[in-house]
């Protein structure tokens, strides 16, 4: 019965079998079509296994099922952008900012969209909001370095980077600090920059 497959589907969840979990979820889904429990808890077992093709599906039922939900909503924008469509996920964050849901992740969110589909000024829009918070991470300084470095404002781009070292040194010690900056050269390279000036950004940045 339904009640059993959901029991045995979420057993199998908990245990990191998620493909033995969807096989269940989806006979239990054949018995209870769009039901909102089971949409997520496949969905959470598509991410887990980087289906995010599948997780969208799910998602999308539940966007239309529920559509003022913004937790719904939060969660299609970040599935968007493992599926690196930047343009629909940055309209899921944008529905959230209005709404004034979530603000800083939803800011986070918009500044990385722009940045990826080449909007810059828009992007600088959210980082220019997201450092004038509280929390800030190192990630945050990283990002806008990006921005500013992509909009040939290098001085600013430095200035963020260093502030970047700073913060993943404290938080991580001296090793291993430019790893997340080197992650991101493809990134720079798309917009322009060179491999040569991301050598040189690398010694700058970490000169004392």
């Amino acid at each position: 019965d339904l009640d059993s497959l959901k029991k045995l589907a979420y057993c199998h969840q908990k245990n990191n079998a998620y493909n033995q979990a969807i096989y269940y979820y989806q006979q239990a889904d054949l018995i209870s079509p769009d039901n909102d429990w089971i949409l997520q808890q496949m969905r959470t077992c598509y991410a887990a296994l980087g289906e995010y093709d599948q997780e969208y599906d799910c998602l999308k039922k539940l966007k239309e099922i529920h559509p003022e939900d913004n937790h719904i909503t939060a969660q299609l924008g970040l599935c968007y952008m493992q599926l690196n469509k930047y343009e629909e996920a940055a309209n899921c964050f944008y529905e959230l900012e209005y709404k004034g849901e979530r603000l800083l992740h939803s800011w986070k969110a918009l500044g990385w969209c722009n940045f990826k589909i080449n909007k810059l000024d828009q992007a600088e829009k959210y980082y220019t909001k997201i450092l004038q918070q509280n929390k800030v991470e190192w990630s945050d300084f990283l990002n806008a370095g990006h921005v500013a470095w992509c909009q040939n404002k290098i001085a600013e781009a430095i200035k963020y980077y260093k502030k970047y070292i700073s913060l993943i040194r404290k938080q991580k010690g001296n090793a291993n600090v430019l790893i997340p900056f080197d992650k991101d050269s493809n990134e720079l390279l798309k917009h322009g920059i060179s491999q040569v000036e991301i050598y040189l950004m690398r010694d700058i940045i970490t000169a004392n």
